[in-house]
């Protein structure tokens, strides 16, 4: 196994929180973008009816629980 070198400046990126919040505001119009473009998701392979119960209880949107199969 090759270790030489894994660790090198290349590899290895510091950020301050600055950097962080600043990539992170930039990012956040990209992704509005991005989520524009492409349709919603929503699942269509069944699922079963008490692991849907559990998601609603925890507050998954309907669309991303789909379907419940006959129990």
């Amino acid at each position: 196994m090759i270790t030489e070198g894994y660790d090198s400046p290349v590899n290895t990126r510091s950020r301050t929180y600055a950097q962080w919040r600043a990539d992170r505001d930039a990012n956040a119009a990209w992704m509005k973008l991005v989520d524009r473009a492409l349709p919603a998701h929503e699942r269509r392979r069944p699922r079963d009816p008490k692991e849907a119960e559990f998601l609603l209880q925890r507050g998954t949107p309907e669309r991303l629980i789909g379907p419940s199969r006959p129990a």
